[in-house]
């Protein structure tokens, strides 16, 4: 489905910062809105103050990439 990506990610993405084109792109907006939004609460759950989401376009292929500044995963998790 068509959509623009801007809205999608602004409005999926409650408190965190957006930056990303205005383009109009070919995606389910419930499943991507529902997967970044996902991501963004987790990270703002998590005690993350600063929650940044980048959308990049090249070659064809959209790449999201959610940043936050939260502790991350405990050593003993991550093995």
């Amino acid at each position: 489905m068509a959509c623009s990506l801007r809205d999608l990610l602004e409005r999926s993405c409650g408190g965190a910062t957006v930056e990303a084109d205005d383009l109009t792109v070919n995606l389910d907006p419930v499943l991507v809105g529902r997967a970044v939004g996902n991501l963004v609460r987790n990270a703002s759950q998590a005690g993350a103050a600063h929650i940044h989401v980048v959308a990049t376009t090249a070659g064809g292929v959209l790449t999201l990439r959610v940043r936050d500044d939260g502790r991350g995963f405990p050593p003993d998790i991550l093995a």
